[in-house]
């Protein structure tokens, strides 16, 4: 049989160009983008506020499918905002997280602020320790946590939407004592109230332990009968009380007014609006309402990154 000598060198040669080609290091090799992370805050109204500022730091895990079992990697990698929308992405400080290859299903839970000395447990259980003794420190109201269910690499984005882990008493003073002390000069106390807890942020529960404390009530920027202070989620204990403290001069003492009376509970997410009413005969509170809890203005060590958050 006669063969073609153009046939077989035609297939030379296509043999041969396909090899230099595979062959070629200048050939660019075919990467997978990147995990497209976001995080967003829950109940957000956008209008007129924003998320928060470049570089502010997140925490997250990756865990397997309705479970806590965190997968190898995926424990506590460290990502931060790098520009702000509705939905701020994320972007890794070092590694990112890995989803499954195949495609297979898995959670992804981030919160707010990174913690590096957060504490695994049997690696399903990630614990972040909190004390809200000292009002005066503010980072702790910013505690957010979420989790984003049956994430994969297939789709290869998420959006997690965050809420607060805490929950949070504002009161309002009106004086109507016949001497008028100063509203400046009355100070709230909350007692009787657990301080310390143990937060798992793959739950977002939390075991309070130590001993009841009290905590001092602080007020809000440039208000004079404002206060608040940031609280753990508990059942309200028949001898949690909200002291109220006049200065030496007044001719009113020190008035006590028991929280069980008017909140059983103080919930997670929720903030609890008071009214107390000084008058001659003493004080008078009033539970106003409950609503969602709304965080405001907050900033991370000395860079100025501020956000607002309005429910």
């Amino acid at each position: 049989m006669k063969v073609n000598k153009k046939y077989i060198y035609g297939a030379l040669m296509a043999v041969a160009v396909h090899l230099l080609w595979s062959c070629d290091p200048e050939k660019p090799e075919e990467t997978k983008p990147d995990f497209a992370l976001s995080a967003r805050v829950q109940s957000l109204d956008y209008n007129g506020s924003s998320i928060w500022g470049n570089q502010a730091e997140l925490g997250v895990f990756v865990t397997k499918p309705g479970s806590t079992l965190i997968t190898e990697g995926n424990e506590n990698k460290r990502y931060t905002t790098i520009f702000q929308t509705k939905a701020t992405r994320l972007s890794a400080v070092e590694d990112q997280i890995t989803l499954p290859e195949n495609g297979a299903l898995a959670d992804i839970h981030v919160y707010y602020p990174y913690y590096k000395e957060i504490t695994l447990t049997d690696n399903s259980k990630a614990v972040y320790n909190v004390d809200l003794k000292n009002q005066e420190e503010r980072m702790p109201e910013m505690l957010l946590a979420g989790k984003q269910k049956n994430c994969s690499a297939t789709i290869n984005s998420a959006t997690v939407s965050l809420k607060p882990v805490f929950s949070k008493l504002n009161v309002r003073v009106k004086n109507e004592n016949a001497t008028k002390s100063s509203a400046e000069d009355i100070r709230l106390q909350i007692t009787g109230i657990p301080c310390k807890a143990e937060i798992d942020i793959l739950t977002t529960t939390y075991q309070a332990y130590g001993e009841l404390e009290s905590t001092e009530m602080t007020r809000p920027e440039n208000s004079i009968y404002a206060y608040e202070a940031i609280l753990l989620a508990h059942e309200v204990n028949e001898n949690a009380s909200l002291k109220v403290i006049f200065p030496e001069a007044s001719s009113i003492k020190e008035q006590e007014i028991s929280l069980a009376d008017h909140i059983t509970n103080f919930d997670q997410n929720c903030q609890y609006d008071m009214s107390i009413t000084v008058t001659d005969g003493g004080v008078n509170a009033v539970l106003i309402s409950i609503s969602d809890f709304s965080v405001s203005e907050w900033y991370e060590d000395s860079d100025d990154i501020f956000g607002n958050i309005n429910n």
